[in-house]
């Protein structure tokens, strides 16, 4: 498997985690949580594509009232500064939209989805050691205190240092580092990965 695929699995996997991480096991319906997630993800869609023409309309609102309602020159120019940075975001919404798009279509994918199936069943299978190590490696936290996405990630991260050890932890760190600054920006990606090299630095 490439690496786009698999970075797509890994995300699909933590958002998996994320909604629902603390059934037991007779309860998990792996299909349906992921479907879940992937209906997240259109919504998700769905909501930037109705943000960004509410932008376009405002935008031409903007450069309208620059040409014909402005008192003057100063005006005209702010009406036209404020049209032309709503079309600047109604863009950058629709790169975001292409974007969620790519992964929507790409969940399909037979080796994503197996991927995604087999990180979770790994965590479900692991999920008292990955707990442990999780605990013992936090400084000044308890387990149940830390954030859901860096809970999610720590989860996710552990899930393959635990039980996929032909991935080098490189990588997997810095997947999850990635995924953190994208869900919970800079103090996310730290804490995260403050925590998984303690894990690895213990397991040296």
């Amino acid at each position: 498997m490439n690496m786009k695929p698999r970075r797509l699995a890994r995300e699909l996997t933590f958002l998996c985690l994320m909604q629902s991480p603390e059934l037991p096991k007779p309860q998990i319906d792996l299909a349906q949580m992921v479907r879940g997630v992937v209906g997240l993800l259109r919504e998700e869609c769905d909501e930037a594509l109705q943000r960004a023409s509410v932008e376009v309309e405002q935008s031409q609102t903007h450069v309208l009232d620059s040409e014909i309602r402005a008192k003057d020159l100063t005006q005209a120019r702010t009406r036209l500064q404020e049209g032309i940075t709503l079309t600047a975001q109604a863009i950058n919404r629709l790169g975001s939209v292409l974007d969620l798009s790519d992964r929507i279509i790409m969940a399909d994918q037979p080796e994503v989805q197996s991927f995604v199936y087999s990180l979770l069943k790994s965590y479900f299978a692991h999920q008292p050691q990955i707990d442990a190590q999780i605990a013992d490696a936090l400084v000044g936290w308890q387990l149940d205190r830390i954030g859901r996405i860096e809970h999610g990630l720590l989860r996710l991260s552990m899930t393959e240092l635990v039980a996929y050890p032909e991935i080098s932890p490189r990588i997997v760190i810095s997947e999850a580092v990635e995924l953190a600054k994208r869900y919970g920006g800079e103090q996310s990606s730290s804490f995260v990965n403050g925590v998984l090299r303690r894990v690895l630095d213990g397991a040296a």
